[in-house]
């Protein structure tokens, strides 16, 4: 049976035979951990997290339309974008710059163009960003040698990029852009409702449809008295022409077709003359005296009915005028409706017109005053902590150093060097190729050992 090599005795012989240079090494590492720890200069981190909860969908100011916000999730790409924000060089300059005008941290000779950029460049490589997996949570920190003063820039940068964020989301412009709308739709409204309140002076008809409607009702009671006077002046003109053909006959007329109280009488008293006069002529000759007395009775009676006929005639044709002018007066009012309801008309489209536009005004006028209060309380800062971000944890330092930190760095350097230390080891025994076992004389040389003898110092 071949024996093989043991590998965990070779690897415990090349320890204890290189045991001091792991000791050698080992030791500088510590010793160098502890020096570090003692005279190197403390450094001390501040960390803050803000939390960017959603995105909202932007309304386009070009559509008036009344658009529900609606918040979106966050994707990597937006994250990344808070950190390019974040970090920005507008951002670090508002930031030192609030610190410079209140003396913290920073004086006003930094605020010098020269020396503000090398302040920003320093600023953003002291910075340490990172966005905390499968979160929405931007962690950030800056390191230094003033625990307060860390904590300090950090609380500045921080409001500087919540203040920036929600000038570039909601620019100042845009406030102005829609003040700007609101005053102009609140012109255009007020010259529209002046063109109104004229047209409706100018017409004297504050409500068209209504007056046209009630012109209407009118137009088909004259109508209806027109069509009456129409037929009462055609029977009146009939009825004279009749009278005045009767009366121009030589025929004696009775009138009987008249009526009128005092005509029929005396039309009912000639009637009774005349047949008394039949009678009388059955009798007598037409030259006797009854019968002449009779005829003499009967031509004053019927020259009183003719004059009793000519004045009805008369009062007739008096009132055939009467409803003439009646009914030139009728139509006259009923072509003035008519003209009056055209220019109802023409008004009331004018008015459809100069109403419909002054609803598209303040529809208008109402939408971009949202718009105006939305992006007053967008643009705030409250408001973009309220829906958008919001600080996390605010800047903390726990006043203990970050670097050197005794407890972390001895440990490492006692791991570091006892690693390096076997590393060298090893390193060295790979490459020293002298004989160091008696086997290796028999494996290496096919020479039998027949003794060893302990390396001797004196």
């Amino acid at each position: 049976m071949i024996r093989t090599e043991d590998h965990l005795r070779e690897i415990i012989t090349i320890f204890f035979a290189k045991k001091r240079t792991i000791l050698a090494t080992t030791s500088i590492f510590v010793l160098f951990a502890a020096l570090v720890s003692l005279f190197w200069p403390p450094v001390y981190s501040a960390t803050s997290e803000v939390l960017v909860k959603a995105k909202k969908l932007e309304k386009s100011p070009e559509a008036l339309e009344d658009t529900q916000i609606r918040m979106f999730e966050l994707d990597t790409e937006d994250l990344a974008s808070e950190l390019q924000i974040m970090i920005s060089p507008d951002v670090l300059s508002a930031a030192i710059t609030s610190m410079a005008e209140q003396g913290v941290v920073y004086d006003t000779s930094t605020l010098q163009p020269d020396k503000l950029g090398e302040a920003v460049m320093k600023l953003q490589k002291g910075l340490d960003t990172d966005i905390i997996p499968k979160s929405n949570i931007i962690e950030v920190s800056i390191s230094g040698p003033d625990p307060k003063k860390v904590t300090t820039i950090l609380r500045h940068l921080v409001t500087s990029y919540i203040t920036h964020r929600g000038n570039i989301y909601s620019p100042s412009e845009v406030e102005d852009f829609f003040d700007k709308q609101v005053q102009r739709f609140s012109g255009d409204l007020k010259k529209k409702e002046n063109e109104l309140r004229d047209l409706v002076a100018e017409t004297g008809a504050p409500n068209p449809s209504l007056e046209i409607e009630h012109n209407l009702t009118r137009k088909r009671t004259l109508e209806v008295q027109l069509n009456e006077l129409e037929t009462s002046v055609v029977e009146r003109e009939k009825l004279i022409s009749h009278l005045r053909q009767s009366l121009a006959s030589e025929d004696i007329k009775f009138f009987s077709f008249v009526n009128n109280l005092t005509i029929n009488q005396i039309s009912e008293k000639l009637q009774a003359l005349v047949i008394e006069e039949g009678s009388l002529l059955r009798l007598y000759t037409p030259k006797h005296e009854a019968v002449v007395a009779i005829r003499e009775q009967i031509a004053s009676l019927f020259g009183k009915l003719q004059t009793e006929v000519q004045a009805f005639m008369e009062n007739e044709s008096t009132l055939l005028a009467i409803d003439t002018e009646r009914l030139e007066l009728i139509r006259q009012r009923l072509q003035n409706i008519a003209k009056r309801n055209v220019a109802l008309h023409g008004q009331l489209i004018e008015q459809q017109g100069i109403t419909h536009e002054m609803a598209l005004l303040k529809h208008s006028y109402a939408t971009f005053t949202k718009r105006l209060e939305e992006s007053r309380i967008s643009g705030s800062k409250d408001a973009n902590t309220l829906f958008m971000v919001s600080v996390l944890s605010q800047p903390y330092s726990t006043g203990l150093p970050v670097f050197p930190n005794r407890r972390t760095l001895m440990p490492l350097a006692l791991l570091a060097g006892f690693i390096t230390g076997c590393s060298l080891g090893f390193l060295r025994e790979y490459f020293d190729h002298t004989f160091k076992k008696p086997e290796d004389a028999k494996r290496y040389a096919g020479m039998q050992t027949l003794f060893s003898i302990p390396a001797w110092k004196e």
